[in-house]
């Protein structure tokens, strides 16, 4: 693909300026300009090119290798979960890939700004105040996302304590598969089982199209338990993470967003109030 044509060897070009004999320098979100050298501008127009390229590449192969997956978790997997996932791991990868590209591209220009707006406008860091300021009305919003993900924190660590505590030393019990089919709303292949402990009756569930072949409707399938937790319970084959165990950590990245956001905010400049 030419020069001309690339969106993001175009979006990132726009930061470059050049007026006859004179080149300038301004980054992303900023409408302050500095001179740079002739050499700095096609140097940069240089990287900008190479960086662009790899982004290009990475985001081409991942979509390949998530077409295939894709294809095969709705042909031979009998589930859609992995063609999504393939969704969204192109989306994350592409999104990434042009922010790394812009960020590399574009960074000893970028330093060297950073070092004029420090110096020459005698701008400061924002701070963590400064960053809660510019919140403005979103304040409340912010409040919210914040408590929401330090709820769910200390969920996920129980979660991962308690299920790395089950595949390494927990106890194995007979269970007796009392469903094993894939007729759900999803169309996922389900075995549910039942086990007893201590005289009570716990009930589990494992997903899997291979593993309901293996084990019918009467069949007995190991599982492990932790004593002093019965009601939770991985069965035979079940793999560490899981959709449904990785959804909680997934949620909590999701809401530390946020929280990086402002800390970034904080950690950026601004000029001094006069």
């Amino acid at each position: 693909m030419s020069y001309v044509s690339d969106p993001l060897e175009q979006r990132m070009s726009q930061f470059l300026q050049q007026d006859g004999a004179s080149y300038s320098f301004s980054p992303p979100r900023s409408r302050i300009k500095i001179d740079i050298s002739e050499d700095e501008y096609y140097e940069a127009k240089t990287r900008i090119k190479a960086y662009s390229r790899a982004a290009k590449i990475l985001t081409v192969s991942i979509g390949l290798l998530g077409a295939v997956s894709g294809y095969w978790s709705l042909t031979i997997g009998s589930s859609s979960k992995g063609f999504f996932a393939a969704i969204g791991a192109l989306f994350i990868t592409a999104t990434l890939g042009n922010f790394l590209a812009i960020t590399l591209a574009l960074r000893p220009l970028t330093s060297k700004f950073l070092v004029h707006r420090r110096k020459a406008l005698r701008w400061r860091r924002k701070g963590l105040a400064g960053a809660i300021r510019d919140l403005g009305m979103l304040k409340p919003q912010f409040a919210i996302v914040a408590a929401i993900g330090l709820v769910l924190l200390p969920i996920g660590i129980r979660n991962y304590l308690r299920r790395s505590a089950i595949f390494d030393h927990g106890t194995l019990v007979p269970a007796q598969v009392y469903r094993s089919d894939s007729h759900n709303a999803k169309g996922t292949c389900v075995v549910r089982y039942a086990y007893s402990w201590s005289a009570q009756t716990y009930d589990g569930s494992i997903v899997g199209c291979a593993i309901m072949e293996r084990h019918p409707v009467g069949s007995t399938i190991p599982v492990r338990i932790i004593p002093e937790q019965p009601g939770y319970s991985v069965a035979e084959g079940e793999r560490f993470w899981t959709a449904d165990f990785a959804a909680p950590f997934i949620i909590i990245g999701l809401f530390a967003l946020p929280v990086l956001g402002l800390l970034l905010t904080a950690y950026s400049y601004a000029p001094r109030k006069r």
